[in-house]
C-alpha cells in the first residue's frame, strides 16, 4: 500500500541534497535503534525542468524495480 505525503517537512526532505542517500537507508521503528527493512521509493525529478509526462513513463519500471529489491 502507498501514500503520498506532501506536507512542508516532507517536501523540505525531498529538495534536499541529502534524500536520495537518505531514503536508500530507510525508515526508523519508533522506539527501536535499527532501520525497518521498507525503503521509500525515491524518483530523482526536478519539478521546474524535468517533464511530468516522462515521469509517469518511467514510473512503471522503478516500481518494478522497486519491488524486485
Amino acid at each position: 500500500m502507498g501514500t503520498v505525503q506532501d506536507d512542508e517537512r516532507m517536501l523540505r526532505f525531498v529538495n534536499s541534497v541529502d534524500a536520495p542517500r537518505l531514503a536508500a537507508l530507510g525508515t526508523v521503528v519508533s522506539g527501536s535503534l535499527s532501520a525497518h527493512e521498507d525503503q521509500p521509493l525515491f524518483l530523482q525529478w526536478d519539478p521546474e525542468t524535468g517533464d511530468a509526462g516522462a515521469l509517469l513513463e518511467s514510473l512503471p519500471a522503478a516500481l518494478d524495480a522497486y519491488r524486485k529489491e
